[in-house]
This record gives structure tokens, C-alpha cells and sequence, in this order.
């Protein structure tokens, strides 16, 4: 009796603490989180914060409920390794999503960028960019056009272009950024030595993102493949078994 009415001290008195101990949790992947969001274009990183850990900490209720029946040092990491897990799921799934948009845009962005390198061929970078807009894919639309807005007020410099993306960390992108600034800004023909050095950069890109891809099928479906393998394997050697478990059975 004393052990179950200490463990519900020991857990009202967490659930008492939860508001100073939910924003110092949160803090501790706060700046990633913003990240991330940025990344996914969503809302409110805060309010996911929140629901996160109150959806995870709702089991310490049936944690209290369970402890009436049963009581051991086993019961109770149980009970907290299934908080940490619900805790920490969120943000697995939410990682893995900005891995999904990262991979999406370093494949596609290339592509992109052909398209621009033919506008650029009869327009500025700036009326180039203006037109590329409604064609681009949606992820890219609203930072092409705070990149248009920025160099229509100032486009001689530098960061209007690097500001692209920038939270990204894409070096691939920076540097593309950085050849259309010197399109822009040098003469005609260091420009069209430029364009050049564009237009055999972006195929590689191109070259390389599409053979990562086509690599990272390729090893899901051998992985596929396995499955069967796996399975044969597994029933030769319950057969295997069954057979020696006859033969110590006739001795």
C-alpha cells in the first residue's frame, strides 16, 4: 500500500509540474523545429509542441490506474519507456518528412533550373525568374517570389539571390544562386561563360540526383527480394529442427 501511494505522489506531483517542465522540454529542439516547419511550409510549431507532449504524458493516468493491480521496477519502465516512445514518435515521423522534401527538392530544383537556363536565353534573370513562377513546382513558388520581389528592389546584391532557400543549407542551390548573380551582374562575355558553366553543372546535378534515385529503388527492391529468401530460410530450418528433434525423440 505505502509503494502505490508513493508512486502517486511521485506521479501527481509530475503532472503538477508539467507547465514548467513542458517548455523546457521543448526547448531543447526548439530551433530545429523551427527548421523543420519552415521546411514543410506549416503553422504553429509551439502548438505541436504542446499536443506532442500532452498526448505522450496522458499514459501517466493509466500508469496511475495500473498501479492498483501491479507494482514492479519492471511495470514502471514500462510505463516510461512507452511516454519516451510516444514522445519521441512525432518527431521521427516529422524528420522523416523533411527528408522526404529534401530528397523531392534535390531532385527536382535541377530541373527547374534547366527550365530557367532557357528562359534566360531571350530575358533577364529577373523577367526570367518572373516567368519561371507559375511553371514551378508549388514548394518553390512562394520563395521564388520573395527572391523576385527582393531583386526588384535590389538587385545588385549579392544576398538577394543567397536569401533563396536559404535555411535549406543546399550547397547545390547557393551555388546555382551565385551563377545567376554573376549572369546578371558581368559582362556579356563572362556572362555567357557563366551560362555555360550553368548549363554543364546543372546536367550533372541532374545526372547524379537521378542515379541516387534510381539507386535508392534498385536497393528497396532487393530488400523486397530478400523477403521470400528470408522465408524459405526460415521454414529449411524449422524442418531442419523438426527432423533432429525426431531423431533425439526414436533415441
Amino acid at each position: 500500500m505505502e509503494n502505490l501511494i508513493l508512486h502517486w505522489i511521485i506521479l501527481l506531483v509530475w503532472i503538477a509540474l508539467d507547465p514548467l517542465l513542458e517548455p523546457w522540454v521543448s526547448r531543447l529542439t526548439d530551433s530545429k523545429l523551427i527548421h523543420y516547419f519552415w521546411i514543410l511550409e506549416k503553422e504553429n510549431p509551439s502548438l505541436w509542441q504542446r499536443r506532442r507532449y500532452r498526448r505522450s504524458h496522458q499514459v501517466r493516468w493509466v500508469w496511475m490506474i495500473a498501479l492498483v493491480w501491479t507494482s514492479s521496477v519492471q511495470f514502471d519502465l514500462l510505463f516510461m519507456g512507452l511516454i519516451l516512445l510516444m514522445y519521441l514518435s512525432p518527431w521521427i515521423h516529422l524528420k522523416s518528412e523533411v527528408k522526404r522534401q529534401s530528397d523531392l527538392i534535390r531532385y527536382q530544383f535541377p530541373i527547374y533550373l534547366r527550365q530557367l537556363q532557357i528562359l534566360l536565353q531571350n530575358n533577364t534573370v529577373i523577367k526570367a525568374i518572373e516567368c519561371s513562377i507559375p511553371q514551378a513546382p508549388l514548394y518553390l513558388r512562394t520563395e521564388l517570389k520573395l527572391l523576385h520581389q527582393r531583386l526588384l528592389s535590389q538587385p545588385g546584391r549579392l544576398s538577394s539571390y543567397t536569401a533563396f532557400m536559404s535555411r535549406l543549407e543546399l550547397s547545390e542551390i547557393q551555388r546555382a544562386m551565385k551563377w545567376l548573380y554573376r549572369f546578371e551582374n558581368t559582362g556579356q562575355q563572362d556572362a555567357s561563360r557563366q551560362f555555360n558553366r550553368m548549363i554543364a553543372s546543372t546536367s550533372k546535378w541532374l545526372r547524379q540526383e537521378r542515379q541516387y534515385a534510381k539507386q535508392k529503388q534498385l536497393m528497396i527492391s532487393q530488400w523486397l527480394g530478400m523477403i521470400p529468401l528470408i522465408g524459405v530460410t526460415l521454414v529449411f530450418l524449422s524442418a531442419m529442427m523438426s527432423v533432429l528433434m525426431t531423431m533425439f525423440e526414436r533415441r
